[in-house]
């Protein structure tokens, strides 16, 4: 009997010891570690929704480039000659400050180039051309159109449209404002050959 009897002290002892331990509160250096750890967390946090809405808004808009980064001048001198009648002495500086804006496709990229200069506008709009590119020294002429470029500030100019697997090259969407309360969207697609052509349009209002 005395032998059980210390066996439940011992157990009685044991178990106070249990929640002396489980009460106790931790070490200064386990309460500041996990609040670093915490502090730590929510940054990361957000850092990364912070990245997520500057790489959506860096694709909101046409990530124009100098074309000159994109074409050589060879090719651009050469593309402006064939499509406008700029005089010899005028290319250059012309070339300069021509735009480009590049789709990869599955053979080669689409590369509309922006003319970016106000004597090749009009009233039917400005100048642009796209051509198919193997590389920097080998463009394909597509189409040389007039487009305005004012559009609402919620519209991109030109996108990417949906493209049919049996194409080599982007269709693109070309966006125009019509009666001034209107915008027509019209689907560019390569038909073979040299040429893009209209594949599907449509009107809706805009939106204020």
């Amino acid at each position: 009997m005395e032998e059980l009897k210390e066996v439940k002290e011992s157990l009685v002892n044991l178990s106070s010891e249990v929640d002396e331990l489980e009460l106790s509160p931790p070490p200064l250096w386990v309460a500041q570690f996990v609040r670093w750890l915490r502090i730590g967390f929510a940054l990361f946090v957000l850092a990364s929704v912070a990245l997520g809405v500057v790489g959506c808004a860096a694709q909101a808009s046409v990530p124009w480039r100098p074309a000159s980064q994109v074409l050589s001048d060879r090719i651009l001198q050469d593309l402006l000659k064939v499509t406008t009648s700029v005089p010899a002495e005028e290319v250059d500086p012309v070339v300069k400050g021509m735009r480009a804006w590049s789709v990869p496709g599955k053979r080669g990229t689409l590369i509309v180039i922006d003319y970016n200069n106000p004597n090749l506008c009009g009233s039917l709009g400005c100048l642009y051309s796209a051509v198919w590119a193997q590389d920097r020294d080998a463009a394909k002429l597509m189409f040389t159109r007039y487009f305005k470029p004012e559009v609402p500030k919620s519209v991109r100019l030109f996108e990417v449209a949906q493209t049919p697997e049996t194409k080599p090259v982007p269709c693109i969407t070309v966006s125009q404002v019509e009666q001034s309360n209107q915008l027509r969207r019209s689907t560019l697609c390569y038909q073979g050959g040299d040429q893009y052509e209209v594949m599907d349009s449509a009107v809706t209002p805009i939106k204020e």
